[in-house]
């Protein structure tokens, strides 16, 4: 570190201070970051006393660290916040600030600081509650020691008088911290400094103390351990990154978790699973003993902190909940420590979770009967469960937390804050145990293969803790088993074939069962996040819910018979298709598009693709017809293509839309009966949103060049550049089935999303002389789920083994990370 002009002892300071933050001895270790931050401050302390010597011997003015720096937790890229207090007669601020502060800038360091009278620090903390708070954590570090012990006094004083007042502002804030950055120990992306649970709340816990007892407190041990897990953190997010971030995001999960990983790997646990588990762990404690404090704090800081109780802490729980009240943090500590064991035990906690579900509002207690470890000592599969996760971007919590807000989900909609297809007697079936039991136990085989069905087994063994009839135990046990059920069959299965909703309705068996299920689904994607339960989806399941109600009820599907609703449809067309002109040759025209193409498609859209289709045919075009259109009431745009007897379409329209960097977050395909394609794609805004109508004219450029052979667009996408990473955890699934469809093998693909993924997956089809005539696909968060009805060249169903294999393997070949 080489700054000219810097006297000796400060350079030698800086030069250890450097030294330091490149050994990084602990900083990443959670019993030894601390000692690692405290280095970090005293080798700062050490530049501005010996700077000061130099070039300021027998200054008026004082020195003082406030901030993480006055706490002495200056981390690896931490800000160097300092309070230049001088008294009234002072040198200008430039003339102390300058020599002293410039060293400090030269070497590249964030340094924030103010120059302050004495009177001016005092009217400035009187008038902003911001400033006395981060005044709090003022220490002397070099310069005049009469005048920081001065502020001292007049800051004692000000906190006896107005200390409740800041108190009280302190706790505005957490509130306005909770809403803007969430909870830390619930979120997949945690906010490590401002999340409920952050460090902030370990501030808030300090500050406290300095409040109401004039000077720091000794806080329990658990919460001390907690501050030095997320100093460690920070550290090992700027580690990974390179810079400071408060929230990890996903893809930093992981070299995070290694780095603070060390030697504490249980077995059975991944570095992030047990990353996770600690995190989760240490901000629901600090969180919940920040709860305590705000709502205790004013009254009885610190006795209600230390006092004693005796009990178990089922006692001590029942005891609590006698009164109408949530577990004090006495009772939630013994609760960690003595949870339920014996069989009375776990039965009475089974009790209190099944009581529990029946309130008005159930996550407040639940939260922390999870965070206390009592759900996992009363269904013990729920400890292996809850820290699961995905990294992907499709769920926003771990499984547990996941869990617990589809429960929140069903108690909103119970109280009228949410709705289910505009249905208000939903709002009865979301009050029932049974349903709500489900919801919070889902998931409780995550982390094990076909988790659905392996949480039905897991959780079989314990029902008998709960006080449910025969008729609600199985209806319990047919909604963990299948609460994937409905929404794989809307999202990835053609729900005009009967056979579809049929085989679905089979599944079901009673309208009280598929009733439970859309709810528990509705949950489901609801607390996943607001990619789970998108327009497109809830419509799917809104149809297979309609015809699958109508068959259970009265053996017809939705709508009536087929037949009448297409004759219907092709009434309104026919009085509104403005071209062919003659009615002989409309009939022609309407008899090519087919059945499934009109029951999946509105009349505006049918009419928008028969224009397509006569600009084509009068144009004899060999290349598709495109035209794109952005999309009512959400984010991207909907394009949809058109081709007369050209197999190559789909693939060539994704190909084209990934060279162009454009998002496809869901599409169909469907062929008419005289073989023309039409492909409809909901993609996102285009990299050029400024500009979208030159963009999707280039888009029409390529496909043209595709068509004339004048673009030769494999060589085109092995130079794109992906806008993502494959996500880490993402299993690729690929299921060939025949006994779906009548007339079609049905493939269902799900896996990480890539650059360019879709286009290799239909070209490899095309390779395979396979014919597309219905398709689907779908992407969240970089996880697509593809469906495509298949047949062979001779019209035919994939049923030769050696065909099916061959299909298989050039599937998986695509579907290998590039």
């Amino acid at each position: 570190m080489d700054i000219p002009d810097l006297d000796a002892p400060s350079r030698a300071c800086l030069a250890q201070f450097d030294a330091a933050r490149a050994r990084r001895a602990g900083a990443t270790d959670p019993s030894r970051a601390p000692a690692f931050c405290r280095e970090l401050s005293a080798w700062i302390d050490g530049y501005f006393e010996a700077r000061i010597a130099s070039i300021f011997p027998g200054t008026t003015t004082a020195v003082l660290a406030v901030g993480g720096y006055g706490r002495r937790e200056l981390g690896l890229a931490s800000d160097i916040d300092i309070l230049l207090l001088c008294p009234p007669d002072s040198p200008k601020a430039a003339e102390i600030a300058g020599p002293l502060l410039h060293p400090l800038w030269d070497a590249k360091l964030d340094v924030g600081h103010a120059v302050r009278t004495l009177e001016e620090c005092l009217a400035w903390a009187s008038s902003d509650p911001s400033v006395f708070a981060a005044l709090l954590d003022r220490r002397y570090v070099a310069g005049r020691e009469a005048l920081a012990r001065e502020l001292d006094t007049h800051l004692l004083a000000f906190t006896r008088r107005r200390g409740r007042e800041v108190f009280e502002w302190l706790r505005t804030q957490r509130l306005e911290r909770a809403a803007l950055h969430g909870d830390a120990s619930q979120e997949l992306e945690p906010d490590c400094k401002y999340g409920l649970g952050g460090l902030r709340d370990y501030h808030l816990c300090h500050w406290t103390g300095l409040l109401f007892e004039d000077s720091e407190i000794a806080l329990p041990p658990a919460i001390i351990e907690g501050r030095d897990f997320l100093l460690a953190a920070r550290n090992a997010v700027t580690l990974c990154d390179g810079r400071p971030r408060d929230t990890i995001p996903l893809d930093l999960i992981p070299p995070v978790a290694e780095a603070l990983a060390g030697n504490d790997i249980q077995e059975g646990n991944s570095p992030v699973e047990r990353f996770y588990a600690r995190f989760q762990d240490h901000a629901a404690r600090l969180k919940r003993y920040t709860n305590h404090l705000v709502l205790h704090a004013a009254d009885q800081f610190p006795c209600a902190a230390s006092a004693t109780l005796t009990g178990g802490g089922l006692e001590l729980l029942k005891a609590d909940l006698a009164t109408k009240r949530l577990p004090s943090w006495q009772t939630q500590e013994t609760l960690r420590r003595d949870p339920p064991q014996t069989a009375k035990q776990r039965r009475d906690g089974a009790d209190i979770v099944l009581a529990c579900l029946q309130d008005p509002d159930p996550l407040p207690l639940l939260e922390i009967l999870h965070e206390t470890g009592f759900l996992a000592a009363i269904v013990p599969p729920w400890a292996q469960a809850a820290h699961t996760f995905a990294l992907d971007g499709s769920h926003r919590y771990p499984t547990g937390w996941h869990s617990l807000h589809s429960v929140g989900a069903l108690a909103e909609l119970s109280r009228g804050e949410a709705t289910v297809f505009g249905d208000p007697g939903y709002e009865t079936l979301a009050k029932t145990p049974v349903l709500r039991l489900a919801a919070l136990v889902h998931d409780i085989g995550k982390g094990r293969s076909d988790h659905a069905h392996a949480g039905a087994r897991l959780f079989q063994p314990f029902l008998d803790l709960f006080a449910l009839t025969e008729k609600e135990k199985r209806l319990l046990r047919f909604l963990i088993e299948n609460h994937l059920l409905l929404s794989t069959t809307a999202t990835r299965r053609d729900l005009q074939e009967e056979e579809t909703v049929l085989a679905f309705a089979n599944q079901v068996g009673h309208p009280a069962t598929l009733h439970a299920l859309l709810l528990l689904t509705w949950a489901d994607s609801r607390a996943s996040g607001s990619a789970g339960w998108t327009p497109w989806v809830a419509s799917l399941i809104n149809e297979l819910v309609t015809k699958t109600s109508r068959l259970l009820a009265s053996g017809e599907f939705a709508d009536g018979h087929h037949a009448r609703r297409l004759s219907r449809i092709r009434d309104q067309l026919r009085s509104r298709m403005p071209w062919p002109c003659s009615a002989e040759h409309k009939e022609t025209l309407l008899q090519r598009l087919g059945s499934r193409y009109l029951l999946q498609h509105d009349i505006d859209n049918v009419l928008e693709h028969l224009d397509m289709y006569r600009a084509a045919t009068e144009k004899a075009l060999r290349g598709p017809v495109v035209r794109a259109w952005r999309r009512q009431g959400v984010d991207g745009w909907r394009i949809d293509a058109l081709c007369l007897k050209e197999d190559r379409l789909f693939s060539a329209l994704a190909g084209v839309l990934t060279r162009h960097q454009v998002n496809i977050r869901s599409g169909t395909l469907h062929r008419w009966l005289d073989g023309t394609i039409v492909v409809s794609l909901h993609t996102d805004e285009p990299p050029d949103p400024l500009y979208p109508e030159k963009y999707w004219q280039r888009v029409r450029s390529d496909l043209e060049a595709v068509f004339s052979a004048r673009l030769a667009l494999e060589y085109q996408l092995a130079r794109v550049v992906p806008r993502f990473e494959t996500p880490p955890g993402c299993a690729v699934q690929l299921r060939l089935d025949n006994a779906g469809s009548d007339f079609f093998t049905v493939i269902e693909i799900a896996a990480p999303d890539q650059a360019g993924l879709l286009y290799r997956i239909v070209h490899a089809l095309e390779e395979l002389k396979l014919e597309v005539a219905w398709a689907s696909v779908h992407t969240v968060s970089h996880h697509v789920t593809d469906t495509f009805y298949v047949r062979d060249q001779w019209g035919e169903k994939l049923t030769a083994a050696e065909q099916e294999q061959t299909v298989r393997q050039a599937l998986y070949h695509c579907l290998k990370p590039t």
